[in-house]
């Protein structure tokens, strides 16, 4: 019986949304406001949380309680964009040296509004899934789990990991439909 229940909370801790299907979120945003925005720091404005994940997990914190201050509503609103703006000219640089990619950062107002609700999906679509949510902290220390969908958290992995793949492959197929070569193709994930 105990290892049935470990063999299901380790299946669960590999089909949260994958870090990468936050992505979603801000090519969309990218793309509706016709790429005025810088794609990579909103970018990692969606993703930078799970750095913290990586970080509490290698401090032995298990899952699903290796999610803390990134993953509430302050963090997202404070430390994720922030962390966000610090990390965007390691991405450029890398998509520079990795794939030959020229960019001139162009960082305008609109990347504000937009730099906080990234990092505020990226919380809120944890929160319909996850059966541990931070989302209240450090002002209260236990797990806000409202949001989550059909109350159960296995059967909301599995929609969303699902409703997020989709989305990703959607947008992938479409990207690689306009693009010219791999080198474009990679541009318009990272850069444009």
């Amino acid at each position: 019986m105990m290892e049935t229940y470990d063999a299901i909370k380790t299946v669960e801790s590999f089909t949260m949304v994958f870090t990468f299907f936050h992505y979603t979120i801000p090519l969309l945003l990218h793309k509706a406001f016709k790429q005025r925005t810088c794609l990579p720091f909103l970018g990692l404005t969606a993703m930078v949380q799970d750095l913290e994940v990586v970080l509490m997990s290698f401090m032995g914190i298990p899952w699903p309680y290796n999610r803390g201050i990134l993953h509430s509503l302050l963090g997202a609103f404070t430390i994720a964009p922030f962390l966000a703006l610090l990390l965007t000219p390691l991405w450029i640089f890398l998509a520079k040296v990795l794939f030959r990619i020229e960019y001139n950062l162009r960082f305008n107002s609109i990347n504000i509004p937009l730099g906080l609700l990234c990092p505020l999906s990226h919380v809120l679509i944890d929160a319909t899934h996850h059966p541990y949510n931070p989302l209240l902290m450090p002002f209260i220390q236990g797990s806000f789990n409202k949001l989550i969908l059909f109350n159960n958290s296995s059967k909301a992995l599995l929609f969303m990991q699902s409703l997020f793949a989709a989305i990703m492959i959607i947008i992938l197929i479409l990207k690689a439909r306009k693009s010219s070569s791999f080198k474009t193709f990679i541009e318009s994930i990272l850069i444009n």
